[in-house]
């Protein structure tokens, strides 16, 4: 594990969140999808379910943070960025 910050560029969406309780608590949670793959917004230990200071989902947008790899209950792997900032772009 790094404490690297990192910047990822891509699109910010609603995803169904993963599964990391048993029972699953389903929901949605930001992610900024970039090449393919979700990195999961998470700040204060979970995940960025709503948050109004964010740019509106579907925008092009910078996420400044550390980025993790984490398991779902079904040891599925999934990508967080704890946030820093997040930056509306213009490609």
């Amino acid at each position: 594990m790094t404490s690297e910050v990192s910047e990822i560029t891509g699109k910010l969406e609603l995803l169904p969140n993963p599964c990391t309780t048993k029972p699953c608590l389903p929901g949605l949670a930001f992610a900024v999808v970039a090449d393919g793959v979700p990195y999961f917004l998470s700040s204060n230990g979970g995940f960025v379910m709503h948050n109004a200071d964010l740019p509106p989902a579907g925008e092009t947008v910078v996420a400044v943070g550390v980025v993790l790899e984490a398991m779902d209950v079904n040891g599925n792997p999934f990508k967080t960025i704890k946030l820093k900032s997040v930056v509306t772009t213009a490609l």
